[in-house]
């Protein structure tokens, strides 16, 4: 016989591989989980510098369009130059109100100039952030594009004009400016006072490279050289911070974010050493767990193994009499022992019950053949034949040789719904001979129902009681069955309900079938009715399935829900 290992060893074999193969999956998920927060804060920086570079481009395109609605007025401009002072005064009027007018309503705007160099005209309108020193170096800037022929500047760019930057668009022609200037620290003072920026340094770079604005924490003046704007993502040279860049207007602009390493990997370091500071713990009582398991639960198990070794053998008064440390393996102790108990209790119980079984059954086989049914179908064909009813009498004896034949099989047989059916139509049709036209009946069962088994005889012992208590051949009476699926308990059931207009159940029959414990009665009163019940209580273990009621105008109703499995084998079908 092979040699098993000792459980001790296992434990201990699987403890050493469970921490190696959690040291190799801590240095993967460690490695995934950088690149993650490394994904996620670019991520949110690129969400963030569209943020910015969006705004920048919604003020500048509205100042394009404050510029356009300055050149509808190209009359009055052009007027500015004419040698009539009459007419370049009032030219002069109209477009100082026109700037005015455009500056209030764009008032991102900080100077909108209108400059006529030929009369030395200048026209502006200044946001009230301009002082006084600035005007007077945007003046002097843009009378110098006017003067000294300088290109102009048809799209947006960043000049430096004393000691700011601005954004300028400008456009120049035979000594004309018309020109629309926005302070870049307009657009940094909004990053500054975001308030998760604060260890971040963010950067507006000029087309040349060089620093436009800046917001956030100030990094080394060493890393502003050889900025690679050509990649959206990138690494310093000390590797200290990452760089994440984004242009806008065609490339002309970027916008830049340093973020240092350390920031974004910072707070992971301490969760490291926790996870490796779990681990040499989790080691170092490799030995203690070990012991532990061999003697407090290795030899609790080897005692439960024997007592249901012993109990396979047939020994039920064995019980285990060990006290163990752990009060788990002192509760499993008690569940076995109370279990062994239970299963002599149940095994006493199921010889009872599969006594009471053999007994109802032969109960059931006799009260099915009943002397008087015979007696009576026999005067039925008796006096039918005086009556020369040959054609009765036949189907008469036809129909009685299908419920005795049906009769014959009961003995705890299921059948499906629709054989019940059929039978009782047999029924019906037999004793419509014996009341003619004394008998109204509806039958209204369900298609998915008709399949669903049921105890043989149930539909017939109650249709029987019905002819033997509620027919009268004075009166029609009408039985109407109903059988539908339906839930209860979260399971599916047929749900079988049967009425009819008589004179309804006495009380005595209404208290005695519907109370859980039912006894026979040695009068043999009820009995059909008994035997229902008690053969549903022995096929499904329940005493609910069963109720019988009056209807408060007449009549009486039988309700019946029956569950697709049955608990009693045997000769079951």
């Amino acid at each position: 016989m092979k040699k098993k290992n000792s459980l001790i060893n296992r434990v201990i074999f699987y403890i050493i591989l469970f921490t190696a193969l959690l040291l190799i999956l801590l240095i993967i998920v460690w490695e995934h989980s950088r690149s993650v927060m490394k994904n996620n804060t670019i991520d949110a920086t690129k969400r963030t510098l569209s943020i910015f570079i969006n705004n920048m481009e919604n003020v500048l395109a509205n100042s394009d369009r404050s510029l356009r609605i300055t050149m509808n007025s190209s009359e009055d401009i052009y007027s500015l130059g004419s040698d009539k002072e009459a007419t370049h005064y009032y030219a002069a009027v109209r477009l100082r109100e026109v700037l005015d007018n455009v500056q209030l309503n764009n008032q991102n705007v900080d100077v909108l100039v209108i400059y006529n160099g030929e009369q030395d005209i200048y026209l502006s309108a200044e946001s009230t952030k301009i002082n006084y020193k600035n005007k007077i170096a945007v003046k002097e800037f843009v009378k110098n594009i006017a003067n000294d022929n300088v290109k102009e500047a048809y799209s947006w760019e960043i000049v430096k004009i004393g000691s700011y930057n601005y954004f300028a668009r400008i456009f120049e022609k035979e000594h004309q400016v018309l020109a629309s200037f926005i302070k870049v620290d307009n657009f940094m003072k909004e990053v500054r006072n975001t308030k998760y920026i604060s260890n971040q340094y963010y950067a507006l770079i000029n087309n040349d490279g060089s620093i436009a604005g800046s917001a956030g924490q100030k990094v080394p003046d060493s890393l502003m050289e050889r900025l690679p704007l050509d990649k959206e993502v990138s690494y310093s040279m000390d590797k200290k911070y990452l760089i994440v860049t984004m242009p806008f207007f065609d490339e002309a602009f970027h916008m830049a974010c340093f973020i240092r390493v350390q920031d974004i990997y910072g707070k992971m370091q301490f969760i490291q050493y926790c996870i490796f500071a779990l681990i040499i713990l989790s080691i170092a009582f490799i030995v203690k767990f070990a012991y532990y398991v061999n003697q407090g639960i290795f030899h609790p198990i080897k005692d439960l193994l024997k007592a249901m070794n012993a109990v396979e053998q047939g020994e039920y008064d064995y019980r285990i009499s060990n006290q163990y440390k752990s009060k788990e393996f002192d509760k499993v102790t008690n569940s076995f022992n109370s279990m062994i108990e239970e299963i002599v209790k149940l095994k006493i119980e199921t010889y009872e019950e599969k006594i009471q079984l053999q007994e109802a059954e032969l109960r059931y086989v006799h009260l099915q053949i009943k002397p008087h049914f015979f007696l009576n179908a026999m005067t039925t064909i008796h006096s039918m034949s005086y009556q020369n009813r040959n054609e009765d009498i036949r189907a008469y004896i036809d129909a009685l040789s299908k419920n005795v034949r049906y009769i014959f099989r009961a003995g705890l047989y299921t059948v499906t719904i629709k054989e019940e059916i059929s039978h009782i139509e047999d029924y019906f049709q037999m004793q419509n001979l014996l009341y003619p036209d004394c008998v109204f009946y509806y039958i209204d069962a369900e298609e998915e129902a008709k399949e669903w088994k049921i105890p043989q005889l149930l539909l017939h012992t109650f249709i029987e009681n019905e002819f033997k208590h509620a027919v009268s051949l004075n009166k029609l009476l009408s039985i109407f069955i109903r059988i539908q699926m339906t839930e209860q308990g979260g399971r599916r059931v047929a749900h079988i309900t049967i009425e009819d207009d008589g004179t309804g159940f006495p009380d005595t029959i209404l208290d005695e079938i519907n109370t859980d414990y039912l006894t026979m009665k040695k009068s043999g009163h009820g009995v059909g009715l008994w035997n229902v019940k008690k053969t549903m209580e022995l096929l499904y273990k329940r005493t609910d399935l069963l109720k019988i009621s009056n209807n408060e105008i007449q009549g009486a109703k039988i309700e019946i829900w029956l569950p697709e499995e049955t608990f009693t084998e045997g000769r079951m079908q």
